[in-house]
């Protein structure tokens, strides 16, 4: 159980990197929110369900 929770870690490296730089792309000026607000809204909702 303790190997799948270290493998998460370069796993959200992976993932999270491309997945964030492209929220920052597109997500730019979408319903008057700057990049970094969509990105801390959806990267904390994201993590807000998975803990639930």
């Amino acid at each position: 159980m303790n190997a799948l929770f270290m493998m998460g870690i370069p796993v959200e490296g992976v993932v999270g990197g491309p997945l964030s730089g492209w929220i920052m792309q597109v997500f730019n000026g979408v319903h008057g929110l700057s990049n970094w607000q969509w990105l801390f809204l959806l990267e904390a909702t994201r993590r807000c369900c998975s803990a639930c």
